[in-house]
């Protein structure tokens, strides 16, 4: 008789292991699904549009040369070339890639250049800048931008994952991001003076 309770006994207890991992993993999806519901979805669609635009996870050539012809026009210089460079893996794994500008405008307008480019949502680096400067004040100007951009994520995380947490300053970064305006409104008063083309 005790041969015949004991193996149904221990897979009873088996069974009740299974049967409590099973609601211990029910409770868990639960309370992700009850946390996802609980996210805005347009404030969320808005604060990671922002976040892939600030730092996308790919090359994004199209988008920095647009960018950069509208920044250097609206300050008041014009293009006269602009060469792709290639990429390197930084620190962290955070990856560039590079653009050199050849520009010319008015001397006058260099700072207004410096701080479109610096207050641009879009995150670049000036790695390096060469100036000639004529006797009329026609600035001709030689810089390499870099491009910042993440990478692919190699781990996308499981359904057994837990929800990664955004902290407070996190939360006060992407709430700026998204915040910021686009960079022809971003432009100073004396910026508007500036032609696309300074010899026209």
């Amino acid at each position: 008789m005790v041969f015949v309770i004991y193996p149904q006994t221990s897979k009873l207890f088996v069974n009740q292991k299974i049967a409590s991992d099973i609601v211990k993993k029910v409770d868990f999806l639960q309370s992700k699904v009850q946390a996802l519901e609980s996210y805005d979805e347009n404030d969320l669609k808005t604060k990671v549009d922002a976040a892939t635009f600030s730092y996308p996870v790919d090359k994004d050539l199209g988008v920095i040369v647009g960018l950069l012809q509208e920044i250097t026009t609206i300050s008041g210089f014009s293009i006269t070339s602009l060469t792709l460079g290639g990429g390197s893996v930084e620190n962290a794994g955070i990856k560039s890639y590079s653009i050199r500008l050849e520009i010319v405008g008015s001397e006058d307008f260099l700072p207004d250049l410096l701080k479109n480019m610096e207050s641009s949502s879009r995150l670049l680096r000036i790695s390096s800048i060469e100036t000639t400067i004529s006797k009329d004040k026609i600035l001709n100007l030689s810089l390499n931008v870099e491009a910042l951009y993440s990478g692919v994520p190699e781990n996308f995380g499981s359904v057994d994952s837990l929800l990664p947490e955004i902290t407070a300053d996190e939360q006060d970064l992407l709430t700026k991001l998204a915040r910021v305006a686009p960079v022809t409104s971003q432009i100073s008063t004396s910026t508007s003076r500036g032609r696309a083309n300074p010899f026209e």
